[in-house]
């Protein structure tokens, strides 16, 4: 878990101001190379932290949206098979793709019941 902006900025205010970098460790109990990070990133412009980036693992997304494209009619199921992942995994890959999918298949598997005998 990350410090928060304001405890960062106290820090670095005590060692601006003559503290040094092993008194605001202990005093604030933090890691000396956490500081001097902090002392980097003000020094480039701002203290707040990138936000993590997720590369893809697996899958090309280039990939995926043109087999999408191409092949529109199939269900979730179809396409992990195709692509050699769960249905759960590939669910995560359309909706950072931002890519709506089939929701159900058209004909069902069992044919429907007649509430009335034919006579």
């Amino acid at each position: 878990m990350s410090y928060s902006i304001d405890l960062r900025e106290k820090v670095l205010k005590y060692v601006e101001k003559g503290g040094s970098i092993s008194e605001a460790s202990r005093l604030f109990d933090i890691s000396r190379p956490a500081i001097y990070q902090w002392i980097k990133k003000k020094n480039l412009g701002s203290l707040k932290d990138k936000p993590p980036r997720r590369p893809w693992r697996k899958i090309n997304p280039e990939e995926v949206t043109a087999f999408v494209e191409k092949h529109s009619d199939l269900t979730l199921a179809d396409y992990a098979k195709h692509f050699g992942i769960k249905p759960s995994s590939m669910f995560n890959v359309f909706k950072r793709l931002n890519i709506s999918r089939k929701k159900r298949q058209f004909v069902t598997k069992k044919e429907m019941k007649l509430s009335v005998k034919p006579s």
